[in-house]
């Protein structure tokens, strides 16, 4: 069997699964230490990218999907590199270890919600 790693794409579909949350970019953004929200989407990526370089060591790699149009970012652990790494553990347990490194890293339930299964896909033709 073949797992995929990330987002599963070609040419004119995307789609993934992830364990977190669907945060707004304003929260990512503060949560980045970025100042202020400008509308260049590069910033979200630039936050995005320094919250995974930050978390690093809590999750080893903090995935993410900012939609093109939209305020709002995906941001989680991939469920193959949670299978992966915790495959000796129930469900149960992964949630429970994972939820307390969301709540390390920042992704407390108050301003992020709990942490969840989160799929998506998408066509481009």
């Amino acid at each position: 069997m073949k797992i995929r790693n990330g987002f599963v794409t070609n040419s004119s579909s995307t789609s993934f699964c992830i364990y977190g949350f669907y945060a707004s970019d304003e929260k990512l953004l503060e949560m980045a230490h970025v100042q202020s929200v400008d509308e260049d989407e590069e910033d979200i990526y630039e936050a995005l990218e320094s919250i995974s370089k930050v978390n690093q060591d809590i999750f080893g790699y903090l995935d993410f999907h900012h939609e093109d149009c939209s305020d709002y970012s995906y941001v989680g652990v991939r469920m193959a590199d949670l299978l992966k790494k915790y495959h000796d553990k129930t469900w149960d347990q992964v949630q429970e270890i994972i939820s307390k490194a969301f709540i390390e890293a920042g992704f407390t339930e108050e301003k992020y919600g709990k942490p969840e299964i989160l799929t998506d896909g998408w066509y481009n033709g």
